[in-house]
């Protein structure tokens, strides 16, 4: 199959190019870019139906567009790190039944939302140096997760259902 890829990285863009890359883009790298925000139709599936993995680390983002399109079937992979995301974005929580891998490594989360149940695929979540106090008992639900980066936060302790997970009937092999 043919690959289509987008990479961009400059200095002190204040706003995403407006005109969206071909429907066939499979991996998009909009990094260092400094972006206070991102066109919608970025996260619209019907726009981009073959994003598989969508890169945005190192910008200035505090929030995901939301919209009323169904979002992109085959996002699995998602880095938000070095934004300054306060709150896990609605837009992600979308995301529920594709995305594998979720990078917020770097933002300024003082808190995760349970909603994080609905990343039902998730394997790996880097939430590391955050400014998270807890973590959510949801994440116990997420029973794919293999890896969970939460070093350089400010918790206080860890949910023990999060520990119990490997153990017992009925967990993961």
């Amino acid at each position: 199959s043919r690959r289509c890829r987008l990479e961009a990285e400059a200095r002190a863009l204040a706003l995403a190019p407006p005109a969206l890359p071909p429907r066939g883009l499979r991996a998009c790298t909009l990094a260092n870019l400094r972006l206070a925000s991102l066109p919608p139709a970025l996260l619209d599936g019907s726009q981009l139906p073959a994003l598989c993995q969508l890169h945005l680390s190192g910008n200035a983002l505090t929030d995901l567009p939301v919209t009323g399109a169904a979002p992109p079937e085959r996002l699995a992979v998602l880095d938000l790190s070095r934004n300054r995301l306060a709150a896990l974005p609605l837009a992600v929580l979308k995301l529920g039944k594709s995305l594998r891998r979720l990078g917020l490594r770097a933002n300024a989360l003082a808190r995760l939302s349970e909603g994080v149940a609905a990343l039902r695929h998730l394997e790996v979540l880097d939430i590391s140096a955050n400014q998270l106090r807890a973590l959510p008992l949801e994440l116990a639900a997420l029973r794919r997760l293999r890896h969970l980066d939460a070093r350089d936060n400010e918790l206080a302790r860890v949910p023990w259902g999060l520990l119990q997970r490997g153990e017992g009937p009925g967990a993961p092999a």
